[in-house]
């Protein structure tokens, strides 16, 4: 499975890894330890997606019918980890039609540092 997911801050900041050639079940699969950790965590839960390592990924359209329908409330900035100026394009474009904060960053580095500017309790240890 190309999905890695775990808490980066204890109940506070979530990590998931998207990696490799991705199937529409695996979208699923991520959105689904999404919301279990938007569950387990404490409001607001910040999410930091890497899509450094993914070759391929379902099409827009299958993604958009499994995609979330509406905003979890615990939902805090979701920070997309890309390299791909393609992808970084779509991505901009899929989630300015979005309600949710979004943010899309070069590395891990680089969404942390935005994270503690913008929620300085989320990343302190």
């Amino acid at each position: 499975m190309p999905v890695e997911t775990s808490w980066y801050v204890e109940k506070r900041v979530f990590y998931q890894r998207i990696y490799g050639k991705i199937t529409i079940e695996d979208f699923m699969h991520a959105r689904d330890e999404i919301l279990a950790k938007l569950d387990e965590g404490r409001a607001p839960i910040h999410c930091m997606i890497s899509l450094l390592g993914a070759d391929s990924f379902p099409s827009l359209f299958d993604m958009q019918k499994v995609a979330f329908k509406q905003e979890h409330p615990a939902t805090g900035w979701t920070l997309l980890i890309i390299d791909n100026h393609l992808i970084r394009f779509i991505a901009a474009l899929v989630t300015q039609l979005s309600t949710q904060h979004f943010k899309t960053v070069s590395t891990l580095e680089e969404a942390v540092a935005f994270l503690g500017e913008h929620d300085p309790s989320a990343v302190q240890s």
